[in-house]
């Protein structure tokens, strides 16, 4: 499940950095740049157990996110992510409010599937 989470680091684009969650929509998809880019990170990140469920978990945590986590709070846990993806590992040890949230998120998304 933490693996899914390091998946943030790869929310950038060519076409430059997102300035929001729903800028640089894909008109075939519909879909953001953000959030084409958690579900494309998220669902194969998924444990086999969970493999059935991963769309629905990784929707159900994208929305949650877009919603409680500021966006400026989640690119600066996008960039943490980035330089050190291992700190998800131990949530008390040099994690953020914001990452500690997002793993808090998915989690529930976890448990509600």
């Amino acid at each position: 499940m933490v693996a899914a989470l390091v998946l943030l680091a790869a929310a950038c684009s060519s076409s430059g950095f997102p300035v929001s969650y729903d800028d640089q929509i894909d008109p075939e998809t519909g879909l953001s740049n953000v959030e084409s880019n958690w579900m494309d990170g998220c669902q194969p990140s998924m444990t086999d157990e969970l493999a059935d469920e991963a769309a629905l978990i990784c929707e159900c945590s994208y929305d949650r996110i877009k919603v409680e986590i500021p966006f400026e709070a989640f690119v600066e846990a996008n960039d943490r992510l980035a330089d050190n993806p291992e700190i998800l590992r131990d949530l008390q040890a040099d994690t953020n409010v914001t990452e500690r949230a997002i793993v808090e998120i998915v989690r529930g998304c976890i448990a509600a599937a």
